[in-house]
């Protein structure tokens, strides 16, 4: 904390919405900030928290935790943990806490319990300030990493995953060169040809700029009439964003400037250094909810959401309460695969995840490596089915891809989303022979 040398304890701390407090500073190897309270509200916790963490009296900014004590022995806390936001469970803001508590007299030298919504440990305050923390312990075993690595999965993943019907998407054969009528052709291809395809997926290329996701380009077509389109012929329509990046050149860039986090981007991409959207910014948040409601009005109902990277730049409490709110929008009949995602922060957020590079890179001749294909994705496999669905990216099964065959039948045998790539009213038999076999398996 700011200024001389000193015991911080129960000094008063003025936040910028007015709100007093009085606060305890810790050290434990990372800097904490403990306010005793009445009644724990878990709001508070997420409205003052940031405050407190960013307060100019805490220059490399500082975990918080808001604390009641029960007994001499025991409390409770809710955490704001600093770069991370609202968080369950923590060892070193227990430690924090408790220390503070007994820095205050409000509870004893020795054992204290701290409970927390993610559990509970028991921190040993020890008259020297020395600290023994002491908390369950689950011991996993298994013949191999692999397995245990399943194992873990078993553990951290939701009670539900979605099963993901087979798709199309126009990445792989359009980039992004498509348009409306591309992804109809396809549509009606599919139909045509009696391909196992339930999902139409528009990928980039269809946008005026990154960050404007309801303005077409000039010459693409209506992306309303298009998802019309695509459930008329009995399939789910599905649509690529990158929700939390922005073109600087972008229209929302230009008139909303107060939007996009100041200081900071999303590194290079499109020939330009992207900004962030700022959904800690109330407008900014209430028009990202606008976006996605628009595009589940218009029947995207799969939403293939890239560069999520972007959205933890801020933190990842700024990051997961962007994923929140992109989810609620859609509400619940939704599909979400994300992609370029901090991995864990994203479990429970996403119902599909792409655990790879892209599949064919955008040059003259494009053509998997399918060595480095199935070694990156084979190494996440043990996420498949526990964590969340896995994707490994389109099956490309058209002639000129020299590897077809071992790609498809990884693909097939994977076990996790199924989408063609391939323009499919040009496949030859073998591709036709090839996609009708990876679709007709569904996902995990």
């Amino acid at each position: 904390m700011n200024g001389p040398d000193r015991d911080v304890v129960s000094v008063p701390l003025q936040l910028g919405d007015g709100t007093s407090l009085s606060v305890t500073a810790v050290s434990v190897g990372n800097p904490h900030c403990v306010t005793f309270v009445e009644r724990l509200d878990e709001g508070e916790c997420r409205r003052l928290g940031p405050l407190i963490e960013r307060h100019p009296a805490f220059p490399n900014r500082t975990n918080v935790q808001f604390a009641r004590v029960s007994a001499r022995d025991a409390l409770d806390i809710l955490i704001w943990e600093r770069g991370a936001g609202y968080t369950l469970a923590s060892g070193s803001s227990s430690c924090g806490a408790a220390s503070a508590a007994v820095r205050n007299g409000l509870c004893a030298h020795g054992r204290v319990k701290v409970g927390m919504p993610g559990g509970q440990l028991t921190i040993e305050v020890r008259p020297d300030w020395s600290l023994r923390l002491d908390g369950p312990v689950e011991e996993v075993r298994a013949p191999d990493l692999a397995a245990a690595l399943a194992a873990v999965g078993e553990r951290l993943g939701p009670s539900h995953l979605a099963s993901i019907p087979p798709g199309w998407s126009s990445w792989s054969c359009y980039f992004k060169h498509v348009a409306d009528a591309d992804v109809i052709e396809n549509v009606e291809a599919a139909r045509r040809l009696e391909l196992p395809v339930e999902i139409a997926q528009l990928d980039d290329g269809y946008e005026a700029a990154i960050g404007d996701w309801l303005d077409a380009r000039p010459g693409f077509g209506s992306l309303s009439r298009l998802g019309e389109r695509i459930r008329e012929a009995g399939m789910r329509a599905g649509i690529w964003t990158a929700p939390f990046m922005v073109d600087p050149e972008s229209r929302l860039a230009a008139e909303h400037p107060d939007w996009l986090v100041q200081d900071a981007d999303a590194g290079l991409h499109w020939g330009r250094r992207m900004r962030i959207l700022d959904v800690g910014h109330q407008p900014a948040a209430q028009h990202l909810a606008e976006v996605f409601r628009t595009l589940a009005a218009w029947g995207f109902t799969y939403h293939k959401l890239d560069f999520l990277y972007a959205g933890a730049i801020p933190g990842l409490a700024a990051y997961r309460e962007g994923m929140t709110l992109i989810r609620d929008a859609l509400g619940p009949g939704a599909t979400v695969l994300a992609c370029g995602a901090p991995l864990l922060p994203t479990i429970g957020l996403c119902d599909a995840m792409r655990i790879g590079p892209d599949v064919l890179p955008e040059t003259s001749d494009p053509q998997p490596d399918v060595e480095s294909l199935t070694r990156i994705t084979g190494l996440r496999s043990w996420m498949n089915g526990r964590l969340w669905v896995n994707d490994p990216d389109h099956l490309v099964a058209r002639s000129e891809i020299k590897e077809r065959q071992r790609w498809a039948a990884y693909v097939g045998d994977y076990g996790g989303v199924r989408f063609s790539g391939d323009r499919l009213g040009e496949l030859d038999e073998l591709g036709l022979e090839l996609t009708r076999q990876v679709l007709s398996n569904r996902a995990r």
